[in-house]
C-alpha cells in the first residue's frame, strides 16, 4: 500500500512539472531563426507585445499544423498597418496594388518563420497538442510596400506557446464600463490600454466585458473576445465597424445562417438582460464558451446573473465551430 501511495505522487508531481513546464514554454521566431529566450521581455507573449513600440498583432491557432483563417490574420494586421499610418484608408484599399503586393510578401515572410515555429513545437510536443500563435507586423517608418526585403523581415514577428485547454469549468464573467477607442485595429496601444483591466480581473473569470454607450449598459465585447447573446432564440451582437471582427466570429455568424438562428447586429443591453437565453463568447483560443455566470461590479443596482441549464442553440453553434475548423485553415508546412 505504501508503494502504491509513493508511486502516486511521484506520478501527479510528474504530470504537475509537466503541466507548468507547458505552460512556460514559449518559442520566438525573427527572420527564419528562433530567439533564445532570455530576457525578461521574452517570458510570455504580453511581455514579448509590450517590448515593442508600435505595431499591429493578430493572435491565431493551428489545427494539425494547419493556421485556422490565416488570410483574415493577414489581413488583420496589413490593413491595420495602413490604417495606423493612415486613417483615411478604408477596406476599399486592399484593392490598389500596393495593398495586395504588401499582403502577398508580408505573408511569405510570416510563412518562412511559422514553418519555423512549427517545426519547433513539433520537438517538444505530441501530434494532439495544438498551438496559440501571436504574429507581430512592427510600425514601419514608411508605407509596407516601400520596405526592403531586408527591412520588411525585421518588422515581423511571432511568439508561439502550446494552446490552452479551456474544457470542463465553468465560465465566469464580469461587467466593467469602459468605451474602446479604434475597436477595428488589433493595436499595442489596445494592449497597454486594456492591462490595468486584466490585472484587476478576479482569478475566478474567464474575461471581462466591456459596457460602453452612453448609458455604459451596452455590451460590445470582451477584452480579447466577441461576445454574443442568444435572446428570444435570435442571436445579438454588435453591429460592424463597432467592435473587432473575430476570426471564430466569422464562423459563429456561418453557424447560424447554416443553422436557421436569426442574427441582429445590435449591441445586446444590459436593460434587457432578464430576456436572454444564454450567453458567449468567442476568440481563437476558446472558440465558443458559453458563459455561466456574469458578475457587475461597475453596477451594484444589476443582481449577478447565471445559467445553469445549457441554451441548446449556443450548443448547437459551437458543435459547427468546432467541427468546421480545420475546413478554414492553411497549410504552412510544405507537403511531404
Amino acid at each position: 500500500r505504501g508503494s502504491r501511495s509513493l508511486l502516486l505522487k511521484v506520478l501527479r508531481g510528474g504530470r504537475a512539472m509537466a503541466n507548468r513546464s507547458k505552460a512556460s514554454w514559449g518559442c520566438i521566431v525573427h527572420r527564419e531563426t528562433e530567439i533564445e529566450r532570455t530576457e525578461g521581455w521574452q517570458q510570455t507573449p504580453k511581455q514579448f507585445l509590450l517590448h515593442h513600440d508600435d505595431g499591429v498583432y493578430s493572435c491565431f491557432r493551428t489545427i494539425h499544423d494547419k493556421v485556422y483563417d490565416w488570410k483574415n490574420h493577414l489581413n488583420r494586421m496589413v490593413l491595420g498597418t495602413y490604417k495606423s499610418q493612415n486613417s483615411a484608408i478604408s477596406d476599399s484599399y486592399k484593392s490598389t496594388t500596393e495593398y495586395q503586393t504588401s499582403f502577398s510578401r508580408v505573408g511569405d515572410e510570416f510563412v518562412k518563420n511559422l514553418r519555423v515555429g512549427i517545426q519547433t513545437f513539433r520537438k517538444t510536443f505530441t501530434g494532439s497538442e495544438e498551438m496559440r500563435i501571436y504574429s507581430l507586423l512592427k510600425a514601419p517608418g514608411k508605407p509596407l510596400h516601400q520596405l526592403s526585403d531586408s527591412e520588411l523581415s525585421e518588422n515581423c514577428w511571432l511568439y508561439i506557446q502550446p494552446l490552452p485547454n479551456l474544457k470542463d469549468r465553468e465560465v465566469i464573467v464580469q461587467v466593467k464600463k469602459y468605451e474602446r477607442e479604434s475597436p477595428e485595429i488589433k493595436s499595442l496601444d489596445w494592449i497597454r490600454a486594456k492591462t490595468e483591466l486584466e490585472q484587476n480581473l478576479p482569478s475566478e473569470c474567464e474575461e471581462c466585458l466591456l459596457a460602453g454607450g452612453e448609458s455604459q449598459m451596452e455590451l460590445y465585447e470582451g477584452l480579447s473576445s466577441n461576445f454574443y447573446v442568444i435572446q428570444d432564440g435570435v442571436l445579438r451582437i454588435a453591429p460592424e465597424g463597432t467592435i473587432l471582427l473575430g476570426t471564430i466570429m466569422t464562423l459563429v455568424l456561418e453557424a447560424c445562417e447554416k443553422l436557421h438562428i436569426p442574427i441582429i447586429r445590435e449591441v445586446p443591453t444590459l436593460e434587457q438582460i432578464e430576456t436572454w437565453n444564454g450567453c458567449f463568447i468567442s476568440s481563437t483560443s476558446r472558440l465558443v464558451l458559453p458563459v455561466n455566470k456574469i458578475t457587475f461590479p461597475d453596477h451594484p443596482v444589476i443582481a449577478d446573473r447565471e445559467y445553469k441549464e445549457q441554451c441548446q442553440q449556443i450548443v448547437a453553434i459551437k458543435d459547427f465551430v468546432q467541427a468546421q475548423l480545420e475546413e478554414h485553415s492553411t497549410e504552412i508546412l510544405p507537403k511531404q
